[in-house]
């Protein structure tokens, strides 16, 4: 497709405060000579907190909704404040806020008043922290004397109609990228679109799963034959662990298809387990995880092939462990069942656990890759009081820990001291 495009990710995790807006100045001013799409993210955090606010809406009513939502239009008005001013863009950025803002109650209003949240609503809900970050960000690059197109990601990935987890359809998001962001890129070396939300064909908001603003990225990079992708991140490059929980976490300079297939099942974040199969689609293509915070302290590339399979460990989010009595006519080895549950969904049942002392606990699962068998059995005799339940998968090298949550990141660092 005619001259040479970049594409661009920018994570949520890199914009918590409106100081941290001067990266997306840095990235723009010395990583893009070339024309490049920046697919961004809602602001941290934000998306999660819109989410709970619905389902209060639903639960509480609607007073305890709007209180809580104040609270968020108060943190994004002050956003704006400390990073526009008083100037004549701060205002108008903070009205297209209020009217975003007024839009927003009233869903609430309707969530409260029918006790419904259906997955389509919900989806509606969570666009908005595209839309709230979208109105700051514009308005930030204005300030800065950047020029840049902003591109409506709803207008440009179309999807089916599987709210929460739709799936993007290629050929009709295609003729919109070629009718809608193509002559954008003509107007400018540089376009900006959200992540993580698309549309139907009757244009009605869909989101595509929480952490999949990447797979928006490689979509477009797909569709525009991009010789580059950047993931930019607050990690450098993708490590041996989590380095908020380890302190002495080792770069990954490569990481294959496979691998990176096996890590993203078994709670990787920083790769949807979607992403997988545009990698293979396009292998001549250049993907590579770099930090906004410290892009010369080395990065990820995601190839085709590898020579090594390196150690990795990753953690769960946090989730509950609830105990089940089962009935006594039950076939199984214990009497009484675990399900492992997330807030809001029963991710799956376990039949029997060596040993559990109470009826609920808040617990992580520590997940570790490649470690050979001698090394799991050392260090499940060691931590054996801090283990709730252990599974191990000797031919696939995958052996999954679950841990109370005050207790993962000393567990955690023990077992990074064996890579």
């Amino acid at each position: 497709m005619q001259k040479e495009i970049a594409v661009m990710k920018i994570g949520g995790a890199i914009l918590k405060t409106s100081g941290d807006l001067s990266l997306v100045k840095n990235i723009v001013q010395n990583y893009c000579p070339k024309p490049t799409v920046i697919v961004f993210s809602a602001f941290s955090n934000l998306s999660r907190q819109l989410r709970e606010i619905a389902f209060l809406a639903r639960n509480s009513g609607l007073t305890a909704a709007t209180e809580k939502f104040s609270t968020v239009e108060q943190n994004l008005l002050q956003f704006v404040d400390s990073s526009l001013g008083s100037t004549n863009l701060a205002a108008q950025s903070k009205s297209e806020l209020n009217s975003l803002f007024e839009e927003f109650e009233k869903i609430l209003f309707g969530i409260s008043v029918t006790k419904e949240l259906t997955p389509r609503t919900l989806d509606r809900v969570l666009s908005f922290g595209e839309y709230f970050s979208t109105t700051i960000l514009a308005s930030y690059l204005k300030s800065q004397e950047i020029d840049a197109e902003f591109c409506d990601a709803k207008q440009i990935i179309k999807t089916d109609s599987n709210y929460g987890m739709a799936k993007p359809i290629y050929e009709q998001t295609r003729s919109e990228v070629v009718s809608k962001l193509l002559p954008l890129l003509e107007k400018s070396n540089l376009v900006f679109m959200q992540g993580f939300i698309g549309s139907t064909t009757e244009d009605i908001i869909t989101t595509m799963g929480f952490e999949s603003s990447s797979l928006t990225a490689l979509l477009i990079a797909n569709i525009l034959d991009a010789k580059e992708v950047i993931f930019w991140t607050d990690v450098e490059g993708i490590r041996t662990a989590d380095p908020k929980i380890v302190d002495s976490t080792r770069l990954i300079p490569y990481l294959s298809f496979d691998y990176a297939t096996i890590a993203s099942l078994n709670g990787l974040k920083l790769i949807h387990p979607a992403m997988i199969d545009y990698f293979k689609m396009k292998p001549q293509t250049s993907y590579i995880y770099r930090s906004a915070f410290k892009p010369e302290n080395g990065e990820t590339y995601i190839v085709q092939t590898t020579t090594t399979q390196p150690k990795m460990i990753l953690v769960s989010e946090p989730c509950y462990l609830f105990e089940n009595a089962l009935p006594e006519n039950t076939n199984t080895l214990a009497k009484t069942k675990f399900e492992l549950k997330s807030a809001d969904s029963n991710l799956f049942a376990i039949e029997f656990v060596e040993r559990f002392d109470t009826n609920q606990k808040l617990i992580n699962i520590v997940t570790a890759l490649n470690f050979e068998p001698k090394v799991l059995a050392e260090i499940t005799e060691k931590k054996f009081n801090e283990i709730i339940f252990f599974l191990c998968f000797t031919e696939n090298k995958i052996a999954k820990f679950f841990v109370e949550n005050d207790k993962v990141k000393e567990f955690v660092n023990e077992l990074h001291r064996y890579i």
